[in-house]
């Protein structure tokens, strides 16, 4: 894992977020490139079995991260032939207020329920042996645009991981074939 060229010129909103973890705050970091991903909760580096970061909004869609140990990019034309990752801080200090700070190819967004974007959505899917996670954030909702749910239960982590392929398979049209292909390559 490189984590100097996936954490490189960090704005200075991030800089900040990430002291905090540091501190042992509730604060979550995720980034992904073509090459490499880096998973982060309350300052401790998780190795995801699967990690999906994915955003899109009116110009852009773009979905990477590590699936059966093969790092991938997804998205549109100009997404794909950038190399830059994909990061997002997850600032989980007010559970009642939770909000994302992504940087997109270096384009930075802040996205929370208060937020009057309506063209961005979000979505973070992590799976480790012990827990997974999703946290979403759908700007064409009205109200309650964040869901974040994490769970250590057998049975929640299937439902949970069924809902984010659910979500991909919809919004990547090649999301599915690219799973089954480097499903094969494991093998």
């Amino acid at each position: 894992m490189n984590t100097q060229r996936l954490l490189a010129e960090l704005t200075e909103k991030e800089q900040r977020l990430l002291s905090k973890m540091r501190e042992n705050e509730d604060i979550q970091l995720v980034a992904s490139d073509s090459l490499g991903s880096i998973a982060c909760l309350d300052c401790t580096i998780i190795d995801p079995v699967n990690l999906f970061v994915a955003y899109s909004d009116s110009n852009k869609k773009i979905c990477k991260g590590v699936y059966a140990n093969e790092h991938f990019s997804l998205g549109n034309e100009e997404t794909d032939k950038d190399p830059r990752p994909l990061r997002v801080i997850t600032d989980l200090r007010k559970p009642e207020s939770i909000k994302y700070y992504v940087n997109c190819h270096g384009e930075d967004y802040l996205f929370s329920n208060d937020c009057k974007d309506e063209a961005t959505q979000l979505m973070i899917f992590m799976e480790s042996p012990g827990f997974c996670q999703i946290s979403l954030y759908n700007g064409f909702l009205t109200h309650e645009k964040i869901s974040h749910i994490f769970s250590a239960s057998a049975k929640m982590r299937s439902h949970i991981r069924t809902l984010a392929y659910s979500i991909l398979s919809r919004d990547f049209e090649n999301f599915s074939n690219s799973l089954d292909q480097m499903e094969s390559r494991k093998k």
